[in-house]
């Protein structure tokens, strides 16, 4: 089975939100109906991770991709289970893994981060939510 890299670190202090490349996914190929697996690799990361597929030959318009349902939600929210240690909260850290069926012709990961933070953002406020170290897929 290969693996496919979705995203790449955000570990920089410039942005908040991020689009991963678009990647021919398992229905390009003709698998219909496969199942997929992704992990998320992830340092102290606060924020949501949207998995988002499309039908489109070329997908170059955000209208053209849609959420992929992913533990009955369409985000994944880090922290999973977030406390207040003095109003700030401490992000996830590990390796997380879904599974999925879709039959999309692309896909890609969407880092979604900006909906917490007030305008403008400094470099150690975004720092602070940590980093997606990588978006895996394998089908």
């Amino acid at each position: 089975m290969p693996v496919y890299t979705l995203f790449e670190t955000t570990s920089t202090e410039e942005e908040l939100d991020y689009v991963g490349d678009a990647i021919r996914s398992a229905g390009w190929y003709g698998y219909t109906q496969c199942v997929q697996t992704i992990s998320i690799f992830l340092s102290n990361f606060t924020g949501r991770i949207f998995i988002e597929g499309t039908l489109s030959n070329d997908p170059n318009q955000t209208t053209e991709w849609f959420p992929i349902m992913l533990n009955g939600s369409d985000y994944l929210e880090f922290p999973e289970n977030p406390i207040a240690n003095n109003s700030v909260y401490d992000g996830d850290t590990g390796v997380y893994g879904y599974t999925f069926k879709t039959n999309v012709l692309y896909i890609r990961a969407r880092v979604f981060r900006s909906y917490m933070m007030t305008q403008p953002v400094t470099p150690d406020q975004i720092l602070q939510l940590g980093a997606v170290k990588k978006i895996d897929i394998c089908f």
